[in-house]
């Protein structure tokens, strides 16, 4: 299987059956809705005036990992423009986006998706005090003159240079001292000069200057918008949270990615392992929902790199034990039920290898009975040269509906 830090490195089908619905619990004990967000850098896209009216439902929410991730994912310039077209043609009411990591490439899936979804928001954490700047350079002025001879010379030209670096230049890389590699890691997204640079000179230590990549959409707008910052290492992780009025009931969604171990990096944050990283975030987002969403129905959606091993559909696990903390605390998971096939699934083309995993999830919290028949969507092909068509992402997307 391709290391994790080489990934670092570098038509829909309609719901057939819902069951029942995920409805507003009755009684006293339903929590209000502030009015206010809790935090000035998270922003929510104005009122379209040609905003589409809310359909009957069923509705329907979507959690899809982009992999908009430059020198990570590639074919990123033939993708995006496909991916947003995709967006366009989805029945759904929100969907939660990973790895939408740079600037321009989220004000390009806002403003291409604008008439499906014309309410989006966004915690914009690059630049700020999470991009966590070493106290000196991380590499020395000679530690990377091998390794960026080598990538000059054989992986200029390469579509995937994290693979290429690590199949071509991986003893280089491997020699680094351990806070070197971090910081190339960190700045894998920009170009090998700028690179070199920033880690013999300030040494960066928060991958995209510390952006941590999610974006929620909506066809309805927003009433509240929050998030908090999970404690993290090498890449900011965060939740992000909005309340809409969803079939005339107020539903808490929630958006998030959380980390995955990368073997080659030392890990040096606050926990003992990557895993205890993982672990910490899962249990601070049960907190979290709970505690924002009180008795309204939730539902929480994204990247949780972490997931349950299916025999049938040769799904391999992931961290099974931090995915059974989400069951045990009342979560319920309709496509780990009803559907079970890979969500991440070793597509080679874009630098994947190694079994299939469903990591990809959309948990209710707060609904009456389970929703039936969800389904895997994002899954059309782009043309990306001669004879070569790619999937969208590395990750297909997860769709499930309710009542």
């Amino acid at each position: 299987m391709r290391s994790q830090l080489a990934r670092l490195l570098v038509g829909w089908l309609a719901l057939l059956t819902v069951a029942a619905g995920c409805r507003q619990a009755e009684g006293p004990g339903a929590k209000a809705v502030a009015s206010t967000p809790t935090a000035p850098d998270t922003t929510t896209a104005g009122h379209s005036p040609d905003a589409p009216v809310e359909p009957p439902g069923p509705h329907h929410v979507v959690t899809f990992n982009a992999g908009l991730a430059r020198n990570y994912v590639p074919y990123i310039e033939a993708r995006l423009p496909a991916i947003i077209a995709e967006l366009n043609k989805l029945e759904a009411d929100v969907v939660c986006l990973q790895e939408v990591w740079e600037e321009r490439d989220l004000k390009a899936v806002v403003k291409g998706v604008k008439k499906s979804f014309p309410f989006s928001t966004y915690v914009d954490s690059a630049n700020s005090i999470f991009a966590r700047h070493a106290s000196a350079p991380s590499c020395g002025p000679n530690d990377l003159q091998a390794l960026a001879e080598c990538v000059g010379e054989k992986c200029a030209a390469a579509p995937d240079k994290t693979g290429c670096v690590m199949q071509q230049c991986g003893t280089h890389f491997l020699s680094l001292p351990s806070q070197c590699r971090t910081c190339l890691a960190a700045n894998v997204s920009k170009p090998l000069t700028e690179i070199v640079e920033t880690c013999t000179s300030k040494g960066v230590q928060m991958g995209y200057d510390g952006a941590n990549g999610l974006l929620l959409l909506s066809r309805s707008k927003f009433l509240d918008a929050n998030h908090i910052i999970l404690d993290s290492f090498l890449m900011q992780r965060i939740v992000l949270h909005g309340i809409l009025q969803v079939g005339g009931e107020n539903m808490n969604v929630f958006c998030t990615h959380f980390t995955t171990p990368i073997a080659e990096v030392e890990y040096g944050g606050r926990f003992a392992s990557w895993e205890g990283e993982q672990l910490a975030q899962v249990k601070r987002t049960i907190e979290y929902v709970k505690e924002k969403s009180g008795e309204e129905p939730a539902v929480l959606l994204g990247d949780f790199n972490l997931g349950p091993a299916n025999a049938e559909w040769e799904v391999a696990a992931e961290f099974p034990d931090h995915f059974q903390l989400f069951l045990d605390a009342g979560f319920q998971s309709p496509y780990t039920q009803e559907h079970g096939h890979c969500t991440f699934c070793g597509i080679k083309a874009l630098g994947a290898d190694g079994p299939g995993k469903l990591i990809d999830h959309a948990l209710f919290l707060g609904c009456a009975e389970k929703v039936l028949l969800p389904d895997r969507v994002m899954e059309s092909n782009v043309e990306v040269g001669d004879d070569l068509k790619v999937p969208l992402s590395d990750h297909y997307g997860v769709r499930v509906g309710f009542d």
